[in-house]
C-alpha cells in the first residue's frame, strides 16, 4: 500500500471533482457556501486531503493577524511598501472586472508604472490578505476574498504600516 500514490490520486480527485458530494463533505469540516474564488483555489490543486482544503479555506476566511513589519519585503522599506499598498488599493477600488487574470494584470502594472519592484507590491498584498509569507498568489487571494473584503484588509494594512 503506497500512501503517496493514494494522496496523489486524492489530490487529482479533489481538483477535478468540485461537485455536490465534495461540497457536502467540506460542510462536514464547517466549510459551506464556497465562493467562485474559493472553488478556483481548490481547482488549482495542491491539496491532498479534504482536511487540507478545509484548513486553507478556513484560514482565508479568518481575518489575518500579523506583525505589521511582515508587510515590508526584505529588499524594500516602509515608504515603498506603503506606496505599493496605496497604489494597489486605488487601482483595485476602480476595478470592475474581479477575475484573477485581470487582477494579476492590475497588480503587475503598478511596479512598472511607478518605479517600484514586485516585492513592493505583491509581498505586502499577500501578507495583507492572508497574514502569511506563503499562500496562494495575491490575485488568487483577491478573487477568493472578493472586492469588499480584499479592500478592507488592504486598508487595514495601510493603517498598520503607518503606525510603524
Amino acid at each position: 500500500f503506497n500512501i503517496d500514490k493514494l494522496n496523489n490520486i486524492n489530490e487529482k480527485y479533489i481538483r477535478q471533482q468540485i461537485n455536490s458530494l465534495l461540497l457536502s463533505r467540506l460542510a462536514e469540516y464547517g466549510i459551506a457556501d464556497l465562493t467562485a474564488g474559493e472553488i478556483a483555489l481548490i481547482k488549482r490543486g495542491g491539496y491532498q486531503t479534504l482536511n487540507e482544503v478545509a484548513n486553507c479555506i478556513a484560514s482565508i476566511r479568518q481575518l489575518p493577524s500579523y506583525d505589521p513589519s511582515l508587510l515590508i519585503f526584505k529588499k524594500s522599506d516602509k515608504d515603498k511598501t506603503k506606496t505599493g499598498l496605496s497604489l494597489a488599493r486605488e487601482k483595485l477600488e476602480n476595478q470592475k472586472d474581479w477575475d484573477p487574470e485581470r487582477l494579476q494584470q492590475v497588480l503587475q502594472s503598478i511596479p512598472t508604472e511607478h518605479s517600484l519592484t514586485n516585492g513592493d507590491v505583491f509581498w505586502p498584498i499577500r501578507v495583507a490578505l492572508s497574514g502569511a509569507e506563503k499562500s496562494p498568489s495575491p490575485a488568487e487571494l483577491l478573487f477568493a476574498l472578493g472586492k469588499n473584503e480584499s479592500l478592507a484588509r488592504i486598508n487595514q494594512a495601510v493603517a498598520s504600516i503607518e503606525k510603524l
